[in-house]
């Protein structure tokens, strides 16, 4: 849930860096 905010919020401005970053977390999970 936080992730989605953090996408939301950031309007696009470090979404690729965001979503490396969800990539990870989930990778390791």
């Amino acid at each position: 849930m936080t992730t989605t905010i953090a996408l939301a919020g950031k309007g696009g401005v470090g979404k690729t860096t965001v979503a490396g970053m969800v990539i990870k977390y989930l990778a390791q999970n």
